[in-house]
């Protein structure tokens, strides 16, 4: 609905003689009422629209969720993969110790040779499982346990 009022003067002349021009007055009163019969269906689109829209975020948002799933997964097994990859290195340096040990006493007790002991025949020292060696001070007795 709108409403509107327009009030003037006129007039008409050939010449710039304003004091002769014959004014006369003009107005009119204007309402306006506008009644949507057919629309376009635009209303019916928008509310579509929404929802489409709508029906996208919950995809983004389930998608969103099943990626941090993911991720927290793959996390875990690379957690639990290191954890088993240093009870592995752990096991082998253990093992390597007993066998420097064993090896070693044998040698105090004259049951091996030098070369014998200070070759790395055990499977920590070989070069399959050099994972461990930063854990392995050394595969050969040191020189202070072959001397006494």
């Amino acid at each position: 609905l709108s409403l509107g009022f327009n009030f003037s003067y006129n007039a008409m002349t050939n010449d710039f003689n304003f004091k002769e021009y014959q004014w006369t007055p003009y107005s009119y009163v204007g309402l306006s009422l506008n009644i949507p019969v057919f629309s376009g269906l635009k209303r019916h689109n928008n509310i579509r629209q929404a929802k489409v829209q709508h029906s996208e975020l919950q995809l983004q948002k389930t998608d969103t969720e099943r990626q941090l799933r993911i991720a927290a997964k793959n996390q875990l097994i690379t957690m639990e993969t290191c954890m088993k990859s240093y009870y592995a290195a752990e096991d082998a340096v253990s093992t390597a110790r007993q066998s420097y040990d064993i090896v070693s006493r044998s040698y105090e007790l004259g049951r091996s040779t030098l070369t014998t002991s200070t070759t790395p025949s055990w499977p920590s020292c070989s070069p399959s499982s050099r994972r461990a060696r930063p854990y392995i001070t050394s595969c050969r007795p040191s020189p202070s346990s072959s001397s006494s």
